[in-house]
């Protein structure tokens, strides 16, 4: 397998198997095509997954990359439009129940993300600026960001960072600056 991309929910999974897509590399959307696949299921082995192809006992791919999209624009996405898989990601990372929707979302990320950091990605990238590393591992141009993904195909209400940050615990709110560190961190690192 060429390239296995990991990320979270919501996270650019889709955006960077489209714009894989677009340089002539058939990586699949939480499916193995022959290229590869792009999952943020993938950030863990499992036999059982929520929904498309499991990891299970797959090697490692050539290049590995984690994606981390900007956690003010993921965290409400998150809290809005993933509830069916947040119990699925409790069985690997704290995500306190009876916290306030964004809380759980911010702790889904930062700890979804550390699994990640943890099996040592052969690239981290931004999301916001993932076309480069896609053009250099394929050698070919892919769309610009914009045109391929960077859209809200599960539309919720415009929330501010004011807004998440005022919902959370003052663990919550370390938990917050993780998140905005891990993204700030990512940049195309190899």
């Amino acid at each position: 397998m060429r390239v296995q991309v990991l990320g979270h929910p919501r996270g650019g999974t889709r955006c960077l198997a489209a714009l894989f897509w677009s340089a002539g590399w058939k990586v699949g959307h939480e499916k193995i095509l022959e290229d590869g696949i792009s999952s943020w299921q993938w950030a863990v082995r499992s036999d059982e997954v929520p929904w498309g192809d499991p990891r299970a006992d797959h090697p490692r791919a050539e290049n590995v990359v984690h994606v981390l999209r900007d956690p003010r624009t993921a965290i409400p996405s998150i809290a809005y439009t993933t509830p069916r898989s947040e119990s699925w990601r409790s069985r690997w990372v704290p995500i306190p129940a009876q916290a306030h929707p964004f809380e759980r979302a911010v702790f889904s990320y930062v700890g979804w993300h550390e699994l990640i950091k943890a099996q040592e990605p052969d690239y981290v990238t931004k999301l916001e600026v993932s076309e480069g590393l896609v053009s250099n591992l394929t050698g070919s141009l892919v769309s610009p960001i914009q045109d391929a993904c960077m859209r809200n195909e599960r539309p919720h209400p415009v929330v501010t960072e004011d807004d998440i940050t005022a919902h959370l615990s003052s663990a919550g709110l370390d938990a917050w600056s993780c998140a905005i560190e891990l993204w700030e961190e990512a940049a195309c690192s190899s």
